[in-house]
């Protein structure tokens, strides 16, 4: 059975579209996996590297929402293993975001419990490990559907700023809200995202972290190798082996997978 994770913060910036672009290749790197990525952001940032080099379906999570066959609106992402190398298929897939998710009216008229039966028997039929979810910040209408029809798990990425601290009791009512939809609903970890060990404000937002009960003490650092390998549309699992960034993400993974189901 997937495992069903949203990346959820009700602050921006935090790096949700770095770990949706980056988790899915470290699983199948590291253990052969094979994950669906949705964007439901409507910035598009997960879905523009992930399908920059494949042939975009005409449908989107938008159309999925309103009834449309998730395999609609499914496309298989294509990286770059190697510098000049062709891109290739490494079991991970991509339902892309839409800017009509912006609209809340347009949301509330489509299909939502049928939304989350079909999605689910997609991901079932397809036999995917992971579902790794890149959540919008402030899409209220839209979070809703998702935490109450498809969400089992969140993992939460914390930028190193006492705003991002501040914002997770907001982030603790609304998933309150969402588990009297979906009880099963709950949060798989918290973690320190653009991480930077040389900095005091960073070790002290480390340290009032740490007092979390589901804290992952495993920070993804600031490091130059992830932005360029995002930059470079190319994975961290696939750039510079011995890097920080590429070590930290496998961490990360590690313990997502201790944590999940079998």
């Amino acid at each position: 059975m997937a495992n069903i994770i949203t990346l959820f913060n009700t602050k921006g910036g935090c790096g949700k579209s770095t770990a949706a672009f980056n988790l899915p290749f470290v699983f199948s790197s590291l253990y052969g996996d094979k994950s669906l990525v949705i964007d439901c952001d409507s910035q598009c940032n997960s879905s523009n590297k992930l399908l920059a080099y494949a042939d975009r379906p005409k449908y989107t999570l938008y159309d999925v929402i309103c009834g449309k066959d998730p395999a609609l609106a499914t496309a298989k992402a294509l990286v770059s293993s190697r510098m000049n190398t062709r891109p290739k298929y490494f079991n991970v897939d991509c339902i892309a975001a839409d800017k009509k998710l912006e609209n809340a009216n347009l949301l509330k008229k489509g299909n939502e419990s049928g939304f989350g039966e079909n999605l689910s028997k997609f991901i079932s039929d397809n036999k995917y490990n992971w579902v790794f979810i890149d959540m919008p910040p402030k899409n209220q209408t839209l979070n809703r559907i998702i935490f109450k029809n498809v969400a089992e798990y969140i993992l939460v990425p914390f930028s190193s700023d006492i705003d991002s601290v501040t914002a997770y009791n907001d982030l603790i009512e609304i998933i309150e809200e969402a588990r009297s939809h979906n009880p099963a609903l709950s949060i798989m970890g918290t973690y320190l995202a653009r991480y930077m060990a040389n900095c005091s404000v960073d070790k002290d937002i480390a340290g009032i972290l740490e007092e979390f009960d589901d804290y992952i003490n495993c920070p993804i650092p600031q490091s130059s190798d992830i932005k360029e390998s995002t930059y470079l549309i190319k994975p961290i699992s696939f750039y510079r082996p011995s890097s920080k960034g590429r070590i930290a993400f496998e961490e990360l993974a590690e313990h997502i997978k201790k944590k999940a189901k079998e």
